[in-house]
């Protein structure tokens, strides 16, 4: 700046600044810097070449944080926590709880906006080797970079992405070492059936802590059962009434709140040692009797398949009917199938608009073998009535009543409906060929699975 005026080039361009207390000191500085320039180059400075030399006192100060972060800006530590989910949502909630990052970021954020706003340029002699050795951390830094570009609306160069990484890329080294001598929590997906929105639950639960869990989908009669001993964890998306565990609700799609209640509830957990559990392993008879009974409800779910058209404007109760007409053998059949069927969808209901289908699934005594079949709604796209939030159709499975098993082969074709966006795209259209193929081979890759653990 002194260079530019002794060659007579002076900043001409009128600025103006908004200053609070805090920034007094630095505009004091700076007020200060220029009298002491003025005297040793015999040389004038304006009013903009003071604001010039303020910014960058401030662009290039180091802040010191002692408040409390909950003190800090709303809008900065709303910022900031959104940049932390962008990083990574596997671990941003052990990022939040962790006040050296976060106090760090905020005084390296302060000056940061400071030098981005007013275009001032910084060097960054280790972004080379960041961009090198750590490309996935700065990958992921790049999407903290574009938060503060969504929100300021200026672009952030490499240079400061490359600082972003360092203190990201340096909290989430420390997580891991802290976490190394952690282990895996096993968590528990109820469902009345089994079958239902807990397999949704439980890909999603294992997707987002995939190495930290071990995820068993259950039902609603395992919690008096010998299953529920190894279980730590116990996640629903309805109240168990009368349960002797204690257990997290969520929400069938798992929100974020949801999320961190979890993550929360493992940290917890993983930190303590587990009981050994010595449970007996099944010998091979009772497995082969497994593979039977895995072979018979194959055949009778590739049997049953069937799609039916209903009116479109049907009501959700009138559907229920329905599927007991079809599948039931008798009038007492036809009663319980019905029945539990109402029961299941006053635990929670099993609409799913964000998948655009209804999952109507129970564990029944109307049925011998498991039943799997389709309804579409007639010349429409879909059901009309409110209840049903626009859904294209409506997935049926029952499994007997007294099906010992915890996970049937079934639940094969409920995880492929949110883990499949082909099949369930298949499943929404009604193309029933398609579907039937597709069922067969999962369900024959299942029963091989089976046959290979003997």
């Amino acid at each position: 700046m002194t260079k530019r005026i002794l060659i007579g080039k002076k900043n001409t361009k009128e600025k103006n600044i908004n200053l609070d207390i805090k920034s007094m000191k630095d505009y004091e500085l700076a007020i200060q810097l220029i009298s002491l320039l003025s005297e040793q180059f015999s040389i004038e400075y304006n009013t903009t070449e003071i604001i010039d030399l303020y910014i960058y006192i401030k662009g290039s100060k180091s802040q010191h944080i002692n408040e409390d972060i909950f003190d800090t800006d709303h809008d900065l530590k709303y910022m900031i926590y959104e940049m932390i989910n962008q990083y990574d949502s596997t671990i941003a909630y052990q990022l939040k709880q962790d006040k050296d990052f976060i106090k760090g970021l905020i005084a390296h954020l302060k000056p940061t906006i400071v030098r981005l706003k007013h275009g001032i340029e910084i060097q960054n002699r280790f972004l080379k080797e960041i961009k090198s050795m750590y490309p996935k951390i700065y990958e992921k830094a790049q999407k903290v970079a574009k938060v503060i570009e969504d929100r300021f609306n200026f672009k952030v160069p490499e240079q400061e992405i490359g600082f972003l990484a360092i203190h990201f890329g340096g909290a989430e080294v420390k997580l891991k070492r802290d976490l190394r001598f952690t282990r895996k929590v096993d968590v528990g997906v109820i469902c009345s059936s089994g079958i239902g929105i807990s397999t949704l639950l439980s890909s999603r639960i294992s997707h987002i802590f995939h190495e930290k869990v071990r995820v068993e989908t259950l039902s609603t009669s395992d919690l008096s059962s010998e299953k529920m001993q190894g279980i730590e964890i116990l996640v629903s998306t309805f109240d168990l009434n009368n349960s002797k565990y204690k257990y997290i609700k969520v929400n069938p799609m798992l929100r974020e709140e949801d999320v961190l209640l979890i993550a929360k509830k493992i940290e917890e957990v993983s930190q303590n040692n587990k009981l050994d559990i010595d449970a007996d392993k099944p010998d091979i008879l009772n497995k082969i009797d497994e593979i039977t009974l895995i072979s018979k409800e194959i055949s009778s779910i590739l049997k049953s398949f069937n799609l039916y058209t209903v009116d479109s404007h049907i009501k959700f109760d009138k559907v229920m009917k329905f599927v007991s007409s079809v599948i039931g053998e008798d009038e007492k059949s036809k009663n319980y199938i019905y029945n539990d069927l109402k029961k299941r969808e006053e635990l929670s209901t099993e609409v799913i608009p964000e998948f655009e289908f209804v999952l109507l699934h129970a564990k029944t005594k109307g049925v011998d073998e498991s039943k799997f079949i389709l309804i579409k709604p007639q010349a429409s796209s879909y059901f009309k009535d409110e209840y049903f939030s626009k859904s294209k159709v409506v997935v049926v499975m029952l499994i007997p009543k007294n099906d010992p098993r915890r996970v049937p082969a079934i639940s094969r074709i409920s995880n492929a409906l949110f883990e499949d966006e082909f099949f369930l795209e298949d499943v929404k259209n009604g193309i029933k060929e398609s579907v039937k193929s597709y069922i067969e081979t999962i369900l024959t890759e299942y029963l091989a699975e089976q046959i290979k653990n003997l």
